[in-house]
């Protein structure tokens, strides 16, 4: 079936990662929240990408985002498929950044969610054995 062989394909190619792509690994594990900022828009963008999602120019240069944030909606994840890596029950939340792109990021402690509106930091810290995740710590707000 035709379908097959792209899939095994797909498998096989592996095509380096585009620079601001590593930029953006590097940062998380610095424990830096990139965002990128066009340089002909000005405009603040995240995730990372090829073009200004705003004018689509192809110039941007990768910077610190403040993390002052403000809180779209959050959950706590009680219940999911077997192979999850964080420990149950966990809380996600929708952020807004002050720079205007959203991220989803880690409630913490564990099991916490937070109100729609309420004022948060959001950080890169070590979690779940990766070197650097965008967290919202519930208990410093």
């Amino acid at each position: 079936m035709m379908t097959d062989k792209y899939a095994e394909d797909a498998d096989t190619i592996q095509r380096p990662p585009e620079p601001w792509y590593v930029d953006h690994l590097a940062g998380l594990a610095r424990g830096e929240f990139l965002l990128q900022r066009c340089d002909a828009c000005g405009r603040h963008s995240y995730p990372p990408s090829v073009r200004c999602p705003e004018c689509f120019a192809p110039g941007k240069e990768m910077v610190p985002a403040s993390g002052a944030a403000t809180v779209i909606g959050s959950t706590v994840v009680r219940s999911v498929v077997p192979t999850t890596v964080p420990p149950l029950p966990f809380g996600m939340c929708l952020v807004r950044l002050d720079e205007g792109p959203q991220v989803l990021a880690r409630c913490l402690p564990a099991g916490h969610s937070v109100q729609p509106g309420s004022k948060v930091q959001l950080r890169v810290e070590p979690l779940d054995g990766l070197p650097g995740l965008p967290v919202v710590r519930v208990d410093e707000n």
